[in-house]
């Protein structure tokens, strides 16, 4: 009984130290953001959200996917521009609303009801 406690030892030893060594690896490869092309690229990208130049449109990598603040900066433009079509649009359909005030029903639909 005794002979199997230093195998237990040995075995949560050794699951530690590959856990630390695991977090020590993985946050030596996790890249911090420079703030210099940050700024630079999100200035691009603004140039070309109101170009229209869509496809265009590129993001810093960081560590585990796409700098966040750039994704931010371009959905609010884009959600800004969107909006503005709506007001747009929502004005000119109360324009064309208020113009035909009279409804004309073709004969068919009256004899449907």
């Amino acid at each position: 009984m005794f002979a199997v406690v230093p195998w237990i030892i040995g075995a949560v030893a050794l699951v530690l130290a590959g856990m630390l060594l695991g977090r020590v690896i993985f946050s030596f490869s996790q890249a911090k953001p420079d703030p210099g092309p940050s700024d630079a690229a999100q200035q691009r990208n603004a140039l070309l959200v109101a170009q229209g130049d869509f496809e265009q449109i590129r993001f810093t990598q960081v560590g585990r996917g796409y700098d966040p603040a750039q994704v931010d900066v371009v959905l609010e433009q884009l959600i800004g521009m969107l909006r503005e079509q709506d007001r747009g649009a929502g004005a000119k359909l109360d324009g064309a609303a208020r113009s035909h005030d009279v409804i004309v029903e073709s004969p068919s639909s009256e004899k449907e009801r």
